[in-house]
């Protein structure tokens, strides 16, 4: 998941969640902003023409963000992995999250 700190009219016309720029995002729209790979992709505007390039400049750029309290991170497990295909693997806490982020998928 993904929290939009700027460009969030550009963002959620990309997710057709406006039309327009301009217009307010809502609390249920912001949710659906970057919930999850695809929709975070969708949003920022990420697609194959990024294969490849490096991620500390134009045309994407990752920074640092605000600091988080180590007690504020949470492990659980990944959501939506087949048992079949990933065996034990579906279990281990490989999913990190920020207690009580409103942009989670689930």
């Amino acid at each position: 998941a993904v929290e939009p700190v700027v460009g969030l009219g550009a963002i959620a016309v990309r997710r057709g969640l406006i039309a327009e720029r301009d217009e307010e995002v809502g609390a249920a729209a912001l949710r659906k902003i970057g919930s999850g790979p695809g929709k975070m992709c969708q949003a920022m505007a990420i697609d194959k023409t990024l294969n490849g390039i490096l991620m500390d400049g134009l045309p994407l750029c990752v920074v640092e963000g605000r600091a988080v309290g180590e007690s504020e991170i949470l492990a659980s497990a990944r959501i939506g992995l087949n048992p079949v295909t990933c065996g034990e693997a579906t279990h281990w806490p490989w999913r990190y999250t920020v207690r009580g982020s409103r942009f989670l998928s689930r």
